[in-house]
């Protein structure tokens, strides 16, 4: 028990030597098990909502054998190159729904879709930017202004040029 609302009031201190009263709302924490105990008892707790994680629950634990076999699959497919890793990634997704360790709905739910498509939409300039030439343009531009200062001097410039640039294009604040 975290705290204890009585009479609109809340109590957070001395929540052990707090004797209830008819009425209390409490507010509790746990596993889910112990959550899901409160839940099923409703002749002495009504439990008005549930974290939305409740739901979103990993799926039984008979399926992580499959899943951590799915995993070694995948690793040692990537170590041996017996595909491409794009392939084996793809493959060992399709194997973890067929398996019935993920539901694909809940992927569908998790998956951030203004990253893909952000993604998408950063894939064309980048194939713009290779065939024009200006790739090469900037590295041979780089390589003249930093190359006597070595690898390791050009590497920092590369970072604190991408991390100057973030702080003013960060996409963790957008909101639609």
């Amino acid at each position: 028990m975290l705290a204890i609302r009585r009479r609109g009031d809340p109590l957070t201190k001395n929540l052990i030597s707090q004797p209830l009263d008819f009425g209390d709302t409490l507010l509790v924490g746990g596993d889910w098990a112990s959550l899901g105990q409160l839940w099923d008892d409703r002749e002495n707790f009504v439990v008005l909502t549930l974290p939305a994680e409740y739901q979103e629950r990993l799926p039984a634990r008979q399926r992580a054998p499959i899943a951590v076999g799915v995993l070694v699959a995948m690793i040692v497919v990537m170590a041996f190159e017996l595909l491409p890793n794009s392939a084996t990634a793809l493959l060992a997704a399709l194997a973890m729904v067929a398996g019935g360790c993920v539901k694909l709905d809940a992927m569908y739910r998790i998956i951030s879709w203004k990253t893909v498509v952000l993604i998408a939409g950063m894939l064309p300039l980048a194939t713009a930017l290779t065939k024009t030439g200006a790739t090469v343009l900037m590295a041979k531009g780089l390589v003249a202004a930093l190359g006597s200062l070595g690898p390791v001097a050009m590497l920092a410039f590369v970072f604190l040029v991408t991390a100057l640039v973030g702080l003013f294009i960060s996409n963790s604040q957008l909101q639609y």
